[in-house]
């Protein structure tokens, strides 16, 4: 498993041990503690979802890295 397919198929199976984590947490707690992971668990499950929808594209930011200038993009390059 390694390429694109490897990186949608890992991200797929975090959607879904996600979406059980959300239904456990619903089930298993009240209040505020199910409201507060059923947004943490959302959260994690839209990223995930991006990661399947695009696995790699675009440019990679890092963190401490600088953005990237308007002239590192240019054609002139």
């Amino acid at each position: 498993m390694n390429g694109t397919n490897g990186v949608r198929l890992s991200a797929a199976g975090a959607a879904v041990l996600t979406v059980a984590a959300g239904l456990g947490v619903r089930a298993a707690a009240d209040g505020d503690v199910a409201k507060y992971a059923g947004d943490a668990l959302y959260t994690v499950l839209i990223h995930t979802l991006v990661v399947v929808a695009a696995p790699g594209s675009g440019h990679r930011w890092r963190p401490g890295s600088r953005w990237p200038s308007a002239g590192r993009w240019s054609s002139r390059n």
